[in-house]
């Protein structure tokens, strides 16, 4: 019962994901790992950017609404931003939606289609170093290995094609492959 209650989907962010963009990326308990709140203006500008980005027919950056199938709602974001031949994810739930299961389910999804289909060789994530034991316990069932950034007060997570092909970091059941739209 709590596997179905909280099994999620991915779909590619539009347009119409404006609230859930607004109220996660202001929401000072959601952005603490992150950084600052935005502001409207920033937010909105940002979504325009990542719709934009969803749009492309070329591999690159992709956003997605984290969504319940339940009942549809969404509950979070997940991304992988495209430099070279490495990405950075991130997922951002609403408090409601934290532990739970849902950040973990979708780190699977998010590192299955960044190594197998966008054929990267690298993924990271990052956060701020005050938020890094929360973060690291996240991550622990995918061994990143976690490294210093270059910024003060930052955290830093790395998994390479290699470890991850040698390993198959806790990969997730056939159930949880199909939910990231294949034209991501």
């Amino acid at each position: 019962m709590t596997r179905m209650r909280n099994a999620t989907r991915l779909r590619l962010v539009d347009e119409g994901d404006r609230d859930l963009y607004r109220t996660l990326y202001s929401s000072q308990d959601v952005m603490r790992a992150i950084g600052e709140p935005l502001d409207r203006e920033t937010i909105d500008a940002q979504l325009s950017r990542v719709v934009a980005h969803n749009r492309s027919n070329k591999p690159g950056h992709r956003a997605w609404v984290i969504e319940t199938l339940t009942d549809g709602h969404g509950v979070g974001l997940a991304a992988l931003l495209r430099e070279g031949n490495s990405a950075e994810f991130g997922v951002m739930l609403l408090p409601g939606a934290w532990q739970r299961g849902i950040g973990t389910a979708t780190i699977r999804r998010l590192l299955l289609h960044a190594f197998e289909e966008m054929r990267v060789e690298l993924v990271h994530a990052s956060s701020q170093s005050t938020r890094a034991g929360v973060i690291g316990r996240l991550l622990a069932p995918f061994n990143l290995e976690r490294q210093d950034s270059e910024r003060l007060g930052d955290s830093r997570w790395l998994l390479t094609r290699d470890r991850w092909m040698r390993e198959r970091c806790d990969l997730p059941d056939p159930a949880d492959r199909s939910p990231v739209s294949r034209d991501a």
